[in-house]
């Protein structure tokens, strides 16, 4: 998919998976490889909204159940965006 993108174009990549193969390291690799031309994006408290507390150090989601227990529970998921740079 990263290679239909337009300069300056973002895509989404979304996991319900936790495991941290399936999300941070996919992601990690695809930022490493030069030749995808891909960088994270960072997702704003803003942009988060009440999944705020779920942001990480890089602007990605973590999202864990337990800790939106407070609004009846939630999925637990794993969103970066990426956006390909000019």
């Amino acid at each position: 998919a990263s290679t239909w993108i337009k300069p300056g174009g973002c895509l989404i990549y979304a996991t319900c998976s936790l495991q941290h193969d399936e999300g941070e390291d996919v992601i990690d690799g695809v930022v490493q490889d030069s030749r995808l031309g891909l960088t994270i994006d960072p997702v704003t408290t803003q942009e988060a909204g009440c999944f705020h507390p779920a942001l990480t150090r890089d602007g990605t989601l973590r999202v864990v159940p337990a800790d939106f227990a407070a609004m009846g529970g939630v999925d637990g998921f794993y969103i970066a965006r990426l956006k390909k740079g000019q």
